[in-house]
């Protein structure tokens, strides 16, 4: 079973993971009402399919106004073979990095996967492809799981602004939605560092700072050693959104549940 990302968001919220605050909207007026109340915002298609953002699916929008005109030209757009219908239009988010988060079933251990890398916003495929150590790969012991020592142990060595500790928080966290929702993937890309400094736009909820707001994302997909695009993305909840310098929605997770 696959979810869209308006469906899945509460999963990770549940789980204390943040998530950026945001409404479902079926017409250009609710998407405008939903912009109304949450500022500068991004809308986004919701449709079980990967490469929202480069099918013109995902838009930022400053004001209400051009939240409206942006649901105008998404709603009824085709994307993977599906009709656009609903949209998510979520508060956008200042984003200094985006990290990349997946905890999937690894068809070589039989066991549960852990994924990270510092190269999200993109294909993982193609971070992996380009540079090996790109991803970190990490197999825990699913009688015992992975708790925030085990994650921290995962991120070992690696550049992370100080922030090193809340991302093992959030990796933790993860794997316990996977594990409680018996899931064949859970996945946030991109998953937001959130930008310091100056900055008068709208800054939504970081996943690496712990929050009960409800939303999420999930996805399913086959298991594989690295998720494939389509098993990913068949949720849709993973494809890339405008880049930061326009306004970017925060953590666009993506769950996949066992049928």
């Amino acid at each position: 079973m696959d979810f869209e990302e308006h469906a899945a968001k509460p999963l990770l919220a549940a789980a204390g993971i943040a998530v950026p605050r945001g409404e479902t909207a079926a017409t250009p007026g609710e998407a405008a009402a939903a912009a109304e109340s949450l500022g500068p915002v991004v809308v986004k298609a919701q449709v079980p399919a990967g490469k929202r953002g480069k099918a013109g699916g995902i838009r930022a929008a400053d004001d209400a106004a051009a939240a409206r005109s942006a649901a105008e030209e998404i709603l009824g757009m085709t994307i993977g073979g599906h009709t656009v219908e609903r949209l998510l239009v979520e508060e956008r988010a200042d984003i200094a990095r985006e990290l990349y988060a997946a905890v999937l079933n690894d068809t070589a251990s039989k066991g549960p996967l852990v994924l990270f890398s510092t190269l999200g916003g993109m294909d993982i495929e193609e971070a992996a492809a380009r540079d090996a150590n790109a991803v970190r790969r990490h197999a825990p012991d699913i009688r015992h799981g992975l708790d925030a020592a085990g994650a921290e142990a995962l991120l070992e060595g690696l550049d992370l602004g100080g922030a090193g500790g809340a991302v093992a928080d959030v990796l933790a966290r993860l794997y316990g939605v996977w594990r409680s929702r018996d899931a064949e993937l859970v996945e946030i890309n991109p998953s937001p560092s959130p930008a310091t400094g100056g900055s008068s736009r709208s800054t939504a909820s970081s996943p690496w700072t712990t929050s009960r707001r409800p939303g999420t994302k999930t996805s399913s997909a086959p298991a594989s050693p690295t998720p494939s695009p389509t098993s990913r993305r068949a949720a849709g909840t993973w494809a890339s959104p405008t880049s930061s310098s326009t306004g970017r929605s925060a953590s666009s997770p993506t769950a996949r549940a066992s049928r």
